[in-house]
């Protein structure tokens, strides 16, 4: 299984960073995620759910997604750029074997080789692109440690 979640940030530039870190210390309690997760109806990130947070959820099957999600096969989509690529190969293994084109062995081995391919390519343009990419991001670090303007 694969989890993903919602993105919470603070925008480069923000005009008042302190107050935007008091929030998400805010939101990242406790308290407040369990009252965010209620009003989605989701489950929480959080390691440690209160009885209160499982007892009064409005989706009946709270504890059965909340199992799925802390077993020990649960992982997070990997931070590679080419996941959604990833995920269509994973989509064209499953039409093939649920249509009997092909044994899951074959349809995997063929979606690695292609893969691979495409994975070798990112790797080659990210070894191209990664001291000018450092670069721009120190430069980025530095710019908001001091409290500039950041573009």
């Amino acid at each position: 299984m694969i989890v993903e979640a919602d993105t919470i940030f603070i925008p480069a530039g923000s005009k008042h960073p302190e107050a935007s870190f008091e929030f998400l210390r805010f939101l990242t309690s406790q308290k407040a995620n369990e009252m965010l997760c209620h009003g989605f109806r989701c489950i929480s990130p959080k390691r440690e759910r209160s009885e209160e947070f499982m007892r009064n959820h409005l989706n009946p099957n709270i504890r059965m997604f909340d199992s799925l999600v802390m077993g020990e096969k649960t992982c997070y989509a990997p931070k590679i750029s080419m996941w959604y690529e990833v995920l269509d190969e994973i989509a064209v293994v499953f039409d093939k074997v649920w249509l009997h084109q092909a044994t899951p062995y074959d349809a995997l081995t063929e979606a690695q080789n292609r893969l691979q391919v495409r994975l070798d390519q990112e790797i080659e343009t990210w070894n191209l692109v990664s001291p000018a990419r450092h670069k721009e991001w120190d430069a980025f670090i530095e710019k908001s440690r001091k409290g500039d303007k950041v573009e």
